[in-house]
């Protein structure tokens, strides 16, 4: 008997259901994930690829700027502990204009808008070739509010 794209899509929609159970989503995730399932149409069949492969790169995306947030706050408070003892001086005027001029920022204040430019760009460099309307999207989101 063959497979048509309904089933496809009931099959796809089951799937990302149990990942989505097996990760312990709460219920506004699994309405998303239903209502994705019900929208994605022909490109049904790929929903459970596309959604794992985003899943996976908004989670390593999440875990990889924990890292750099990491990197970043234990060396401020090691240079702080060294200029509160007495070892050194951090001039932090320069340090701020300097770090201003690197990121190419005005001030060093991050607006909401800053924010979903970032998201924005970074969406679009993840999902250049892939059809409209897969799962990566929904699975790069899930994967990154989860990682």
């Amino acid at each position: 008997m063959k497979e048509t794209t309904a089933d496809s899509a009931e099959q796809a929609l089951k799937m990302a259901a149990e990942l989505a159970k097996s990760m312990s989503l709460g219920n506004a995730e699994l309405s998303a994930l239903e209502g994705l399932g019900n929208t994605v149409g022909n490109s049904a069949g790929n929903l459970s690829l596309e959604f794992g492969l985003g899943f996976a790169s908004g989670y390593a995306a999440k875990k990889g700027m924990k890292g750099v947030c990491l990197a970043i706050g234990g060396t401020f408070a090691v240079l702080q502990g060294l200029a509160h003892s007495g070892y050194i001086e951090i001039d932090h005027t320069k340090l701020r204009g300097d770090l201003e001029k690197a990121l190419g920022a005005r001030d060093a204040a991050v607006t909401s808008a800053a924010v979903r430019a970032l998201w924005d760009r970074f969406q679009g460099v993840m999902t250049t070739g892939l059809p409209p309307g897969t799962g990566f999207v929904p699975g790069l989101w899930v994967g990154f509010t989860k990682g």
